[in-house]
């Protein structure tokens, strides 16, 4: 690595991290080399035998490789024509085909695709002289980590290339989930660090015959975007697992979690059931303030007990109740550009409880058997999920039809899913 690209990876912004808002915990920023590059991505996606293709088609190849990028962040593929000279001598610059190379070593700042072209050009008093012509495409930029100080000189345990391989895999799925110790002197720590979803849609049968890959577009749940949403639960008295950090770059994305001590809820029942009750329908009460509602909110599997506590430990299936996908027949327009128009908002204040309302109920119905199988159990969790969200003490009608289910009642998850069977 050279001395600049040192300066850069040392480069540290305090204050600058996800929780900027926090007077207790700070994050730092610190830049390194990402381990994967574009040419992975293919590799390990689209076609194992990029390399050599590309080596025998590389103008094709650079089209392809312009397409996929763009789609994954919106960028292009930049050329620099002579603004560095290649690293010839080292090892790791490889030649793939009649003037192709490829260079994955120590300089950060020279990585990426060479091309060479001999050309000749004008000097002050002589015409034609010979030169060599090398044009440098970057294939990946520079992978950021913020990560709580408290772990700063931790800071190497929490790349890819780093954990990996010590890691216990935990899931086998599309987004890989991690979890491994850090010996932080006194005691050991559990990290969970959950990878996010990379490859998107692609081409179902084959590529275009303009394309060369199937690669369509990308969709990938963003560690970033993950870690926003588990600050906003925990200040709105969620009890969500500890934020450590995240790795992020253009391939790669994980966000690191500390591991909650417990068991599942349904462990504890015989023991902490009323406790379990009231803070499951405290839980489901602050996601629907924020405006989120949990797929499978009655599965006992995203959520641990610790004797004291209950946690929300997943938000893969937390989805926003407002957006476009999700109510995608209803229009909010007209009461964002007119607030002040009572009718409208008296309008939409309606509609907003009843949607709270659908979501307390379809949970009562899930939870019959299990967390509330009395009577005296779900006006418990009623009038829990009442207080929590402000609207008093509900009356005895209101608790009957709450508790009224029709003998072919469909909860929304299981009307999506019978939606999704047969659509």
């Amino acid at each position: 690595m050279s001395k600049e690209d040192e300066k850069t990876t040392a480069n540290k912004e305090i204050n600058g991290g996800p929780d900027k808002n926090s007077e207790k915990r700070k994050f730092i920023s610190l830049g390194f080399p990402p381990r994967k590059d574009l040419l992975n991505f293919v590799e390990e996606n689209l076609d194992k035998n990029v390399l050599k293709k590309l080596g025998k088609t590389p103008q094709r190849w650079l089209e392809e490789l312009d397409i996929i990028l763009y789609g994954i962040n919106g960028d292009n593929l930049v050329c620099a024509i002579d603004m560095y000279l290649p690293p010839k001598e080292d090892k790791e610059f490889r030649n793939l085909g009649k003037d192709v190379f490829l260079y994955r070593g120590d300089n950060f700042r020279l990585r990426g695709l060479w091309l060479s072209k001999e050309k000749t050009r004008y000097g002050f008093q002589q015409k034609n002289i010979p030169h060599t012509e090398w044009r440098h495409y970057k294939l990946a930029t520079q992978s950021k980590l913020w990560i709580d100080t408290n772990f700063e000189k931790y800071a190497q345990c929490f790349l890819p290339e780093n954990f990996e391989s010590k890691a216990q895999k935990i899931s086998e799925g599309r987004r890989p989930i991690y979890s491994f110790e850090i010996n932080l002197g006194e005691k050991n720590i559990t990290v969970y660090a959950k990878g996010a979803t990379i490859l998107g849609e692609i081409h179902l049968y084959k590529p275009p015959s303009y394309r060369l890959t199937n690669f369509s577009r990308l969709e990938k749940l963003s560690s970033k975007s993950e870690m926003e949403k588990l600050e906003k639960m925990a200040k709105q008295k969620i009890k969500v697992p500890e934020i450590i950090g995240t790795y992020e770059s253009l391939f790669e994305e994980y966000l690191f979690l500390k591991k909650v001590d417990g068991q599942y809820p349904n462990e504890y029942l015989k023991t902490h059931r009323q406790i379990i009750i009231k803070q499951d329908a405290e839980m489901l009460a602050n996601l629907c303030l924020l405006g989120y509602r949990k797929q499978g909110f009655a599965d006992f599997d995203d959520k641990i007990f610790d004797g004291k506590n209950l946690y929300l430990i997943d938000v893969d299936e937390v989805v926003d109740i407002y957006s476009e996908n999700y109510l995608s027949k209803r229009e909010f327009r007209d009461i964002l550009i007119n607030p002040l128009n009572q009718k409208l908002l008296k309008k939409f204040r309606l509609f907003q409880k009843s949607l709270f309302k659908q979501t307390l109920k379809d949970v009562l119905y899930d939870y019959r058997q299990s967390l509330i199988p009395s009577k005296e159990d779900k006006i418990l969790y009623i009038k829990t999920f009442y207080k929590n969200i402000g609207w008093g003490k509900p009356k005895e009608s209101e608790i009957k039809k709450l508790l009224k289910f029709p003998k072919d009642y469909l909860t929304f998850d299981r009307a999506v899913a019978l939606a999704s069977d047969t659509g």
